[in-house]
């Protein structure tokens, strides 16, 4: 006959295994995140499909402008938000987000870059809480930002690097 304890010690394990296995691997869908920025940098010409007080932009669908502000948009799906920051000041080259990310690496899971001629693009993730993620993708002066699950960063990437493209930096 097995010993209680080496029952109890093997159901603990399998239930650790079904846990660990179902769990989302954050890391990865990190990677996915950015695989998907940095494919709508490279790959996307957006055109607005909203027109702001101050920039037009591309409003991803199922999204709807909350409040508008003059360098600002605030958009909403359901339960996730989303802000958008124009800086007027820089272009689409600039690295002045970028340089403030690096400023403070540490407080990020991740800082990648994208280029192509004339812009400079950028993914950052930070964990704000636990299992929710601080997301930040833009292009130059233009920063889209969000807060989601680790599960919900690949698609929010894609949509919302879309939103930065479309905004046109002069």
């Amino acid at each position: 006959m097995v010993p209680k304890r080496i029952v109890k010690a093997i159901g603990f394990l399998c239930l650790l295994l079904l846990f660990t296995g179902c769990s989302t691997n954050v890391d990865e869908e990190i990677k996915k995140g950015e695989k998907a920025a940095k494919t709508s940098f490279i790959n996307n010409t957006v055109e607005p499909n909203e027109k702001g007080e101050e920039f037009n932009y591309y409003l991803p669908e199922g999204f709807k402008v909350e409040e508008e502000k003059k360098h600002n948009v605030i958009m909403n799906k359901g339960d996730t938000y989303a802000i958008i920051f124009v800086n007027p000041n820089e272009q689409s080259d600039s690295e002045v987000f970028i340089q403030n990310f690096m400023n403070h690496k540490e407080e990020y899971k991740t800082i990648q870059t994208f280029e192509k001629p004339g812009k400079k693009g950028f993914f950052t993730v930070r964990e704000t809480e636990e299992n929710k993620y601080e997301l930040i993708v833009g292009i130059g002066g233009v920063k889209v930002t969000t807060v989601a699950k680790a599960s919900d960063l690949e698609l929010l990437s894609k949509e919302l690097m879309k939103t930065a493209i479309s905004i046109k930096q002069d």
